[in-house]
Formats: C-alpha cells, sequence, structure tokens
C-alpha cells in the first residue's frame, strides 16, 4: 500500500499524520489523489481529527499506539454500517495497522470503535 500525506494534528505532544492511500494491492485499486479536490481531502482530514481525538471512536490504548490515520476509502456505505462513514487504518510507528474505524460523515452518528476492529 502507498499512501499520500494530507496534514498533520497535535494530540498533546505528539504529531498524527493523516494519510490517503493512492494504492490498496489487495483490493486491486489506485486512487488519483490529486484529482481530489483539497478541500474534500481536508474535510476528511478534520472528521478524522475530530474524531479521533473525540471520546467516542477510538480506545485511548489504540490512541496512545496510532502516529497515521490512513484514509482507505471516502464517503460510503457498506451492509456492515450503513451510516455514512469513511474508513482509515490507524497505523503504529512501524507502520502496522493497530485498528480500522469508520468516522461518520456526520458527527452526530459517529460510534464506537467495535472490538472487531482491533488488529492485535
Amino acid at each position: 500500500m502507498t499512501s499520500r500525506f494530507v496534514t498533520r494534528f497535535a494530540v498533546g505532544a505528539k504529531n498524527i499524520n493523516v494519510n490517503i492511500a493512492e494504492t490498496l494491492p489487495d483490493r486491486g485499486f489506485y486512487r488519483l489523489v490529486d484529482a481530489i479536490p483539497e478541500e474534500v481531502k481536508m474535510d476528511i482530514a478534520m472528521k478524522a481529527e475530530n474524531a479521533f481525538k473525540g471520546a467516542l471512536m477510538v480506545p485511548d490504548d489504540i490512541k496512545n499506539r496510532t502516529t497515521t490515520l490512513n484514509i482507505t476509502s471516502m464517503n460510503h456505505e457498506s451492509p456492515a454500517d450503513p451510516v455514512q462513514h469513511s474508513t482509515l487504518q490507524c497505523l503504529d510507528g512501524q507502520g502496522k495497522t493497530v485498528a480500522t474505524v469508520h468516522v461518520a460523515s456526520d458527527p452526530a452518528q459517529q460510534k464506537p470503535m467495535p472490538a472487531f476492529a482491533r488488529k492485535d
């Protein structure tokens, strides 16, 4: 998988990078990140930041291990989650996925990370 840097935000003394996946070989696609309007990328990055900093989406132990949020899919619905959302991987300092989470397009519909989303 390759990804492109979008922005970063601070959580205490730590900086969290927000990237958008360009390739996901296991899913067989290539995203043209340059074709996505900057305001769309920043909107999703801001929602990811707000959800990550909030108390609901990610437990503290996952937050503490996360150094990068990698956006793997943009706004969509799925059979497992009918709420409009983007999918993000929480990556540690070695690039290992520690959790996969959904960020609701409407913050009022944000749900906690389910236990099965943990990758450790």
